[in-house]
């Protein structure tokens, strides 16, 4: 409807309809809550997917042990009826159109079987490939290899040979196997092979023939111990160093005090060949016989 107005110009009034303002707001809520409502769908869909993939990925790197199948007869399975301690864990089947029977199972449980009907029934036919390591015809294929530790120092020993070669205690338990003997501080070598040699000394800093009072001055005492290994060629006899330690006066600073020298390697030993310890001060030593040994075994 448009009125005029005193200067000639014409104005037009506008009539709203406040009415359709409530259903708009009804479909903006209404638009609200389905975005809301289908992106909480979105997300529980999301979630599920995630927890589903995760269960699927961790059934699929469980291990899981393998079936076999294999000819019950062989299998000590003879008879239509599976035993009651296997029920469950083998199953029985005809192998296609021929009248064999075909016994599966996972292969633990198969070759548990198999171990404890082999041992049941010793001398019979059983075809099973594991059978002959089972078998009372099997003969023992491991020797014991040779090996000897001999423990203590022979003070004795060593002041009736007046030798600087270290002297030792044995007994019959120092040897083990066959291919070893001693004499004189040696170890001879009779079944070649690779050996794993090694030595443990005990050294004090005063002299054997001496007790802390007598030594006056820690002049007299050596600046330093050495601990050898010798080998003995069998080939021509020639004497040859092949491990060494060394202690200092310095770890050993007062009068009686002790330490320990220890190494070992593995070297190829020839039939006849010899190996013995000295050191370049016996006279240190503390001939005990839970810190001193001496001995070697075949790898």
């Amino acid at each position: 409807m448009a009125d005029k107005t005193k200067n000639g110009y014409t104005s037009v009034k506008t009539n709203t309809d406040n009415g359709d303002r409530p259903a708009t707001k009804r479909s903006t809520k209404i638009a609200v809550w389905s975005l809301l409502i289908f992106n909480v769908l979105l997300l529980v869909a999301l979630l599920s997917l995630v927890i589903g993939w995760r269960e699927y990925r961790k059934k699929s790197l469980t291990p899981h042990e393998q079936t076999i199948c294999l000819n019950c007869t062989e299998m000590g399975l003879d008879g239509k009826e599976i035993p009651e301690e296997m029920a469950g864990k083998i199953t029985r089947d005809t192998n296609g159109n021929s009248k064999e029977w075909v016994c599966c199972g996972y292969t633990s449980d198969v070759l548990n079987w198999m171990v404890t009907k082999a041992i049941q029934d010793r001398g019979t036919s059983i075809k099973s490939s594991i059978y002959p390591l089972i078998s009372k015809e099997c003969k023992k294929t491991t020797q014991a290899k040779p090996s000897a530790q001999v423990t203590g120092i022979s003070v004795s020993g060593m002041e009736k040979e007046q030798t600087d070669v270290i002297q030792w205690n044995t007994t019959e338990s120092s040897f083990m196997g066959e291919g070893i003997t001693y004499k004189n501080g040696r170890l001879t070598i009779k079944q070649p092979g690779y050996y794993y040699i090694f030595s443990q000394i005990k050294l004090r800093n005063i002299p054997l023939s001496y007790s802390t009072s007598d030594v006056s001055a820690s002049e007299t005492l050596p600046n330093h111990w050495n601990h050898y290994i010798f080998h003995v060629s069998s080939e021509n006899g020639k004497e040859q160093k092949i491990l060494e330690s060394s202690k200092s006066r310095c770890e050993m600073p007062s009068l009686g005090d002790e330490t320990t020298s220890s190494f070992g390697a593995v070297f190829y030993l020839a039939e006849n060949d010899e190996v013995f310890v000295n050191t370049s001060h016996p006279q240190y030593l503390a001939p005990c016989e839970e810190g001193n040994h001496f001995g070697l075994y075949m790898t």
